[in-house]
């Protein structure tokens, strides 16, 4: 026959397991890409250490690896972040308000302070292995893709074609700055970006007739 002791016992619900290790860390991530664009902006790629960027986000250097695999991997994911929270990807139900928007944005980042350090931080990186090339190129285009909404909104829309060259159109602008920037010359005024925008919806809706017949 069981004691009450052995009864109340086997009643007890069992206490919960503690998981093994430290509990993830929900802020890292963000940490570690404002770390490394902060100290890449300040100093340029190659004279940050992984070391320097886990040390000012207070995280171990095994957390940045285990997030980011080389230098370079860090550093495409912190210019990725520093162009998508400058420029967003408006919805205004209108082809040329939307592209005005982009362009302002754009042109707006390329000419501050921390917007030109950053196109030069790209810039320079990408020329500096085939492997770096490539890292910056995916996080690049993973980016540009998603500007690709505005144009799959003017298609159902019919301000545009189906015949519309989209990754020709989106490397436009940001070919244009890179090159104004690197080389010190002047972006466009902010001003004159409508007057572009529609130049450049003239232009299409040229190719688009010549494609008619």
């Amino acid at each position: 026959m069981s004691s009450r002791k052995d009864t109340d016992s086997a009643e007890e619900p069992s206490a919960p397991r503690r998981p093994r290790g430290r509990p993830r860390d929900e802020g890292a991530d963000d940490r570690i890409i404002q770390a490394a664009a902060s100290l890449m902006l300040e100093r340029g790629i190659a004279e940050v250490t992984v070391d320097e960027v886990a040390d000012q986000a207070g995280v171990g250097k095994a957390t940045v690896y285990r997030r980011y695999p080389s230098k370079d991997a860090l550093a495409a994911a912190a210019l990725k972040m520093m162009f998508g929270r400058q420029v967003a990807v408006p919805d205004t139900g209108s082809f040329r308000e939307d592209m005005i928007i982009v362009y302002s944005d754009t042109i707006r980042f390329a000419g501050s302070k921390k917007g030109s350090a950053f196109l030069r931080l790209a810039a320079g990186a990408a020329t500096r292995s085939r492997k770096a090339a490539d890292l910056y190129r995916d996080a690049y285009e993973q980016r540009r893709d998603q500007f690709g909404v505005i144009i799959d909104r003017a298609l159902e829309r019919g301000e545009l074609t189906e015949d519309l060259n989209r990754a020709l159109f989106l490397d436009s602008l940001p070919a244009l700055l890179v090159w104004r920037v690197i080389t010190n010359q002047p972006l466009p005024p902010l001003d004159q970006v409508p007057d572009l925008i529609d130049g450049i919806i003239r232009s299409l809706d040229e190719a688009r007739d010549a494609a008619l017949g």
